[in-house]
C-alpha cells in the first residue's frame, strides 16, 4: 500500500508541477519576474538567500491573510529542514483563479512566467502550491491543518458509516459562484427527493469535527477550486465530486471509484440522486470508497508531507533558475517570531498552533506556543553573579514554610522521573541551565497565569543574576491543588511528584509558590504588587480607622464557591442586619466599565475587611491593633524584595534535592524580559514594564530561617487554632 501510494504521488502530484511545465522553463532568466510584476496585482516575492528568508510584495490588496499564512508555512518549512533548502526566488499570487494561461505562450522563445499559487487547471501554468489553511485560516476559524486532521478523525469515529443518515450532505456558501447556486436545486422539497440534504451556513456554524453524520459528503467548486476539500474528504464517507475545473496540489493524485464518486455537473441533482441510490444498493462498496479517500487525506496528506511536498517543489524550482538570487532592497526578513508579533490575536494563536520545530520525531507535541519575541534574540552571555554588600538580614517567619513544603522529597531527593510523572497535571515547564530560562508549555491556562509566572520567574533571576542554580520545575497554575495526600501512602516507592503550585493545603503535597498577580493581573486591571501596595499605603492613610463605616466588607465574585454563595446571605436587608456589607462583582461588566467600582486602592473605607457578625466582641483599640498587625505584615513582610527572597530560597532548595543534571527539553524555547515584553502590548505590555528589574539587588537574599522542630511546628499549629477557636467560644456566648 505504501508502494502504492509512493507511486500515486510521484505519478499525479510531482509530474504536472515539474515535467511537464519544465518544458516551457527550460530556464528561469531574472526577466520572466520582472515582466510579471508589471502585468499581475495581488503579488508577492520570496526569497531564500544563504539560508534566510526574505518577502516583499507589490500590491497591498492581499485577500485576508492568506500571504502571512503560507510565509508561515515555508518558514515552518525552513524550521522542519534547516539548511536543506537552496537559493530562490518566486512570486506568488493569492488570488482563487489562475492567470498564466498556456495559449499566450505557444509561440517560440515565449516562456511563461512562473507564479505560484494555490491552484491551477488544464489551461494554465499557474505552479500549484500548498494553500494557506494548512497553517490555519483565522477569519474563517479553521485551525492548522495537524490539529483539525485530529479533531475530523475523531469525530469520525462518533458514528459508524451504516448508521450516517443515508443522504448526501453539503454546506457552505452558495453565493461565490453559479454552480453553487445551481447546486440548492437539488435540495430536497415537498415535491422532489434528490436524496441530498443542502444547508447554507456562515463559519461560525462550520464545527469541522461536527460534519462526519451523513454517508455522502458533496464537494463543489466555489470562485475556483474550494479550500473545503480536504475536510470533506476525511469523513470516511463517499465524497460525491461535482466535476471540477481546478486542481490543487494533492487532488491529482486521486482516481475516481476509488477515493471519489464523479458527479455530472450538467445534470447535478439526477447524477448525486443515483450515486446515493447506488451506495445505499451496494453498501460494501461505497463504504470503502469512503474509507479509500479518508485514508488517502489522513495518510498521505500529514504535515510531514505537505513539507515533503514544498521541499521537493522548492528544490526542483531552484535548480531551473539560471540567476543568482539577490536580497532586494524592499525585502525584509521573515521569520516565524516577526510574523506572530505583525499579526491579530486569531492569527497568532493559529500560528503559534501550526509552529514546528525541525524534527520529524517531533510530530505529537503538545499544540501549544508560548508567547514569542519579535525578533528580539535573548543576550547570548550568560549572567554572571555580583558582587554584594553582606547582609544580616533575616527572613520572615512565613520563610519556614518552604521547608515543610518539602519535606516530602527530603530523604529521596528529586529524580527526573518524579518531574516528568509531575508533567502529567502541569500546565507548563520551566528549566533554568547556566542562568538562562526555557519554557516548555503543556497545556492552555486560564487567561495569562503562566506567561505572567514565567515573567516573575524571569524577574527574579534579573534580581539575583548568575545566583540560582540549574533547576528543571513544572507547574500547574489552576486554582485548587492536586497532588492529593490520599493517593500516596508510607512506602518509598510512593513519592509525590513534585508539582509547583499558588496554593495548598493540609490535603495536599503541592509545592506553594508566590501568585502571577505580584507582577500585575491585566484581565482585570490590577496593577504589579509594587506599585499597587503603594497605593494602598497612601489610600490607607486618608481615612483614619475611627472614622471609617463601622462594618465588615467585601467586595468581590460571589459565584465563585459554595462559601462565596453562603456569604452573600450575611448582607443587610430589611430584616436582618448582620454589620455587613457585601458586594458581588460581574466581572463582565466591570471589564466594559474599566474596573472603575474595583480599584483596590480606593477600599480602605470600612473597619473590617470581612464578615463580623455582631458588634465587635472586643474593644475598638483591640480591633484596631489587629488591623494594624495585618496590615503592617503585608506592607513590610510582604515587599517584593522579600517576594523575590522567597522564590529564591524556595528554588535553591528545590534544586538541591534534584538527583540529575537538568537539560534542555526538546520541544522548549528560550525566554528572558525583552522576549516577553516585546511579544506583547496595551496594558500587559504596560504591566511587565513597571514590574520590570532593570537593577541588579543591593544586597543579597535574606538568611532563611532553620526549619521548625516536629514539636515547634506543631506548638504554632495549635496556637492558630486554639486562637481561632477562642473567637468561635465568644461568638457562641453572645449568641446565647
Amino acid at each position: 500500500m505504501k508502494e502504492k501510494n509512493e507511486k500515486l504521488k510521484n505519478e499525479f502530484w510531482l509530474r504536472p508541477a515539474f515535467q511537464n511545465n519544465s518544458t516551457k522553463w527550460k530556464y528561469l532568466k531574472k526577466k520572466t519576474t520582472t515582466t510579471l510584476t508589471k502585468s499581475l496585482t495581488l503579488i508577492f516575492f520570496l526569497l531564500i538567500v544563504s539560508l534566510l528568508f526574505f518577502a516583499g510584495w507589490f500590491d497591498l490588496k492581499f485577500i485576508q491573510t492568506r500571504h502571512l499564512y503560507t510565509m508561515y508555512g515555508i518558514v515552518q518549512l525552513l524550521r522542519w529542514y534547516p539548511g536543506k533548502l537552496p537559493n530562490l526566488e518566486i512570486m506568488f499570487d493569492t488570488d482563487d483563479r489562475p492567470v498564466v494561461r498556456s495559449k499566450d505562450y505557444r509561440k517560440p522563445n515565449s516562456g511563461p512566467p512562473p507564479l505560484f499559487r494555490y491552484c491551477s487547471d488544464w489551461h494554465s501554468l499557474d505552479i500549484v502550491f500548498p494553500d494557506w489553511s494548512f497553517w490555519g485560516w483565522a477569519e474563517t476559524n479553521i485551525r492548522p491543518w495537524r490539529s483539525v486532521i485530529k479533531v475530523i478523525k475523531e469525530g469520525n469515529k462518533r458514528t459508524k458509516w451504516k448508521d450516517r443518515v443515508p443522504f448526501a450532505y453539503w454546506k457552505g456558501n452558495p453565493h461565490v459562484s453559479p454552480i453553487r447556486k445551481d447546486l440548492m436545486k437539488c435540495n430536497i422539497t415537498d415535491k422532489e427527493n434528490f436524496h441530498t440534504l443542502l444547508y447554507v451556513q456562515g463559519f461560525k456554524e462550520s464545527d469541522l469535527a461536527n460534519q462526519c453524520n451523513h454517508r455522502y459528503k458533496i464537494y463543489v467548486e466555489g470562485w475556483a477550486w474550494s479550500v473545503s476539500e480536504k475536510y470533506i474528504l476525511a469523513c470516511d464517507s463517499p465524497t460525491l465530486y461535482i466535476k471540477p475545473h481546478y486542481h490543487d496540489f494533492f487532488m491529482r493524485g486521486m482516481i475516481p471509484q476509488q477515493h471519489y464518486w464523479p458527479i455530472r455537473e450538467n445534470n447535478k441533482c439526477g447524477s448525486l440522486n443515483f450515486a446515493v441510490q447506488w451506495g445505499n444498493n451496494h453498501t460494501h462498496k461505497a463504504e470503502a470508497i469512503g474509507k479509500a479517500g479518508s485514508d488517502f487525506i489522513h495518510e498521505d496528506m500529514k504535515m510531514e508531507y505537505v513539507f515533503d511536498y514544498i521541499f521537493h517543489l522548492l528544490n526542483e524550482y531552484a535548480k531551473l533558475l539560471k540567476f543568482e538570487p539577490k536580497i532586494p532592497l524592499e525585502a525584509v526578513e521573515i521569520c516565524s517570531e516577526s510574523l506572530a508579533c505583525t499579526s491579530q490575536a486569531l492569527t497568532i494563536q493559529w500560528m503559534d498552533i501550526s509552529v514546528d520545530t525541525g524534527s520529524l520525531e517531533k510530530s505529537n507535541k503538545v499544540d501549544i506556543f508560548p508567547e514569542v519575541s519579535c525578533s528580539i534574540k535573548c543576550p547570548r552571555v550568560s549572567p554572571m553573579k555580583p558582587e554584594f554588600r553582606s547582609s544580616s538580614e533575616s527572613c520572615p517567619e512565613y520563610f519556614r514554610w518552604i521547608h515543610e513544603d518539602l519535606r516530602p522529597w527530603k530523604e529521596t531527593g528529586i529524580t527526573r522521573k518524579m518531574v516528568e510523572k509531575a508533567r502529567e497535571v502541569a500546565h507548563f515547564r520551566v528549566v533554568v541551565v547556566n542562568g538562562r530560562v526555557y519554557f516548555e508549555k503543556y497545556k492552555a491556562t486560564f487567561q495569562k497565569r503562566d506567561i505572567v509566572t514565567l515573567w516573575g520567574i524571569l524577574q527574579l533571576l534579573s534580581f539575583y543574576p548568575g545566583m540560582l542554580p540549574d533547576l528543571d520545575l513544572v507547574f500547574e497554575c489552576g486554582d485548587q491543588p492536586v497532588t492529593q495526600r490520599s493517593d500516596y501512602g508510607k512506602p518509598k516507592n510512593s513519592i509525590p511528584p513534585p508539582l509547583f503550585h499558588y496554593c495548598g493545603n493540609q490535603s495536599s503535597f503541592d509545592i506553594v509558590f508566590p501568585d502571577w498577580s505580584f507582577w500585575g493581573w491585566p484581565e482585570l486591571s490590577i496593577r504589579p504588587w509594587e506599585k499597587l501596595e503603594k497605593d494602598l499605603q497612601q489610600s490607607n492613610e486618608m481615612i483614619k480607622w475611627t472614622e471609617r463605616e463601622p462594618y465588615a466588607y467585601w467586595k468581590g465574585n460571589a459565584v465563585l464557591g459554595e462559601a462565596r454563595r453562603d456569604l452573600m446571605k450575611c448582607n443587610v436587608s430589611g430584616k436582618q442586619d448582620w454589620n455587613a456589607r457585601i458586594y458581588g462583582l460581574q466581572w463582565a461588566l466591570e471589564s466594559t466599565q474599566g474596573y472603575k467600582t474595583s480599584d483596590l486602592a480606593t477600599q480602605c473605607t470600612h473597619r473590617y475587611a470581612g464578615n463580623l457578625s455582631e458588634r465587635p466582641l472586643f474593644s475598638e483599640s483591640i480591633a484596631q491593633e489587629i488591623g494594624k498587625a495585618g496590615s503592617k505584615f503585608v506592607h513590610e513582610e510582604l515587599q517584593m524584595k522579600y517576594i523575590y527572597d522567597y522564590m529564591f530560597h524556595l528554588l535553591t532548595e528545590y534544586a538541591n534535592l534534584l538527583k540529575y543534571k537538568p537539560t534542555i527539553p526538546r520541544d522548549a524555547v528560550e525566554v528572558c524580559s525583552n522576549t516577553l515584553i516585546c511579544s506583547t502590548k496595551g496594558i500587559r505590555k504596560k504591566f511587565r514594564v513597571h514590574s520590570r528589574i532593570n537593577n541588579v539587588s543591593s544586597s543579597e537574599p535574606c538568611t532563611m530561617p532553620p526549619s521548625w522542630s516536629p514539636a515547634d511546628l506543631q506548638n504554632f499549629i495549635d496556637r492558630k487554632q486554639n486562637l481561632t477557636k477562642q473567637v468561635e467560644l465568644w461568638e457562641e456566648a453572645q449568641s446565647t
